[in-house]
């Protein structure tokens, strides 16, 4: 199943903020190929990706990205010389994605390592997980 492609795809739009992570809307496309499935089996790893599973909860797409989650920025200090990397005290906006509309895929996960520089590189967890039938409750 990891390797199961389609000409069709869905746009997810999830809006964040320091809450948390909500789908706002799934919209169709025809014709939009999407990449072949990353490695399904993996040992823990830092970064963000994201699972499309069935209703059994067996994962049948994943797909590893930057993460889309801004929660700090690289900020040039009075020296213009220095650069340091800046946590925002709030922060929120939008991301999209491109998955694959795989017929028995019923869900989403998206998974991310800690929203920290000082933890940037621990293992990703679990950050949210939403339905792809019922308008995005889980």
């Amino acid at each position: 199943m990891a390797n199961e492609t389609t000409d069709s795809a869905l746009r997810l739009t999830f809006s964040y903020n320091r809450e948390g992570v909500t789908l706002d809307s799934i919209r169709s496309l025809e014709g939009m190929p999407t990449p072949e499935s990353d490695p399904i089996e993996h040992d823990p790893e830092a970064g963000f990706w994201y699972e499309l599973r069935d209703v059994d909860n067996t994962t049948l797409y994943r797909q590893v990205l930057h993460n889309p989650v801004r929660y700090d920025a690289e900020i040039y200090l009075e020296d213009e010389e220095t650069i340091v990397r800046q946590v925002f005290a709030d922060y929120a906006d939008t991301f999209d994605l491109l998955v694959p509309a795989l017929a028995t895929a019923t869900q989403i996960a998206l998974f991310s390592s800690p929203l920290n520089p000082e933890t940037l590189g621990e293992a990703a967890t679990q950050l949210a997980t939403f339905s792809l039938t019922n308008g995005g409750v889980a």
